[in-house]
């Protein structure tokens, strides 16, 4: 068995031990004085899907009723819009006077006509946005100031009732 080598190491020489500065002692604050007190910063609340956080209630759907399901628009899909197909329609979503913003895009749905079409949105009674939409009309997006609103009536109109008719989405739609 091989015993163990005994190795010589060099002498280390290490520098002296860093010692900070003083710090001077701050002279206290004259009596007047008065700190600026910091601005509360508002908190600005994330964007949730709107139909996960206010789906339309049983009941609330008149004409023929919009529901959610997958539409394009000038060749994009958008999965879960508010759409009609082709004839008057509305749906209601209760959001408690809990939310501030709507956000979305509105449009045409792509292979339906190009006469127009109405979306309106409505809280309370009181008209808060509405456009027209015809076969011209690329997605528009919408912010909707929605501060206070209790029931949210999304109602979509025919202008015509024949083939021609826009049949018209809600997508993306977002609120905080």
């Amino acid at each position: 068995m091989d015993s163990p080598i005994a190795l010589e190491l060099p002498a280390v020489i290490l520098p002296p031990a860093f010692v900070p500065p003083a710090i001077p002692v701050p002279e206290p604050l004259p009596e007047w004085f008065e700190p600026t007190p910091m601005p509360e910063l508002p908190v600005t609340p994330r964007p949730e899907p709107f139909l996960e956080v206010a789906p339309r209630f049983e009941g609330s759907t008149g004409g023929t009723a919009i529901s959610p399901r997958t539409v394009n628009m000038q060749g994009n899909p958008f999965p879960n819009a508010l759409a009609n197909n082709g004839f008057d329609g509305w749906s209601h979503h209760n959001l408690n006077g809990q939310f501030s913003e709507l956000t979305g895009i509105i449009g045409r749905i792509d292979g339906s006509g190009s006469n127009n079409s109405v979306i309106s949105f409505i809280g309370d009674g009181v008209t808060l946005a509405a456009s027209n939409v015809d076969g011209d009309t690329t997605p528009i997006d919408v912010n909707i100031d929605v501060q206070g609103v209790q029931i949210l009536r999304i109602q979509l109109d025919t202008i015509l009732h024949h083939s021609a008719r826009a049949n018209i989405a809600f997508a993306n739609a977002m609120i905080k």
